[in-house]
């Protein structure tokens, strides 16, 4: 079971270690390589193996927590699948979809017990969740493409770029063009 609020901190084993430290090295080299391209297609592509690259340490670090911290009860394994479920699907799904009744029916629960769930599981909200996944891949595309906000708000899913403006600056204090050009950015997911 994933015990993110009891255990936050954990030791990991040489194998994990290894295998985290060369996918970070591959990121990087796919990132010099995708830095020193002219070519935009060539980019993109390097962008969709670093994705995949992300993805792939994700779910290393899950599939480790899940084998590794220790037998809990079935409620807390449930309500922790509950969550693991929620966070691999916002993963999953880049986040097309913001709405947290999307989520719990998708869950087949209750927008009111999946809120709680997730809430006494993860700690936070399953809104705030939404929004951190949605922000962290709008920083991607933001920093590792050369698409429009326009399109990267259709690709999103907002219904126009005027709303993905309003809902990026709400939730990070910039407007999408400003988060673009500011000088130094934190790394994104």
């Amino acid at each position: 079971a994933i015990r993110i609020i009891n255990q936050p901190c954990f030791p990991v084993d040489e194998e994990l270690f290894d295998c985290l430290e060369s996918n970070a090295q591959r990121i990087w080299d796919y990132e010099n390589k995708r830095d020193a391209s002219c070519n935009s297609e060539e980019a993109s592509i390097y962008n969709i193996m670093i994705e995949k690259i992300v993805e792939e340490s994700i779910l290393t670090i899950a599939l480790f927590l899940y084998k590794h911290l220790g037998a809990v009860s079935e409620r807390e394994t449930t309500n922790e699948n509950i969550l693991f479920e929620f966070v691999m699907k916002l993963q999953r799904g880049v986040v097309k979809n913001r709405s947290v009744t999307y989520y719990a029916e998708n869950a087949n629960l209750s927008v009111g017990y999946f809120s709680t769930v997730i809430r006494k599981t993860a700690g936070v909200s399953p809104s705030r969740l939404i929004s951190a996944f949605t922000i962290a891949r709008a920083k991607t595309l933001l920093n590792q493409t050369k698409k429009s906000i326009k399109e990267i708000a259709s690709e999103m899913n907002f219904p126009e770029q005027y709303t993905f403006r309003k809902y990026f600056k709400q939730h990070t204090g910039l407007a999408p063009t400003a988060y673009r050009k500011a000088p130094s950015k934190e790394p994104s997911l």
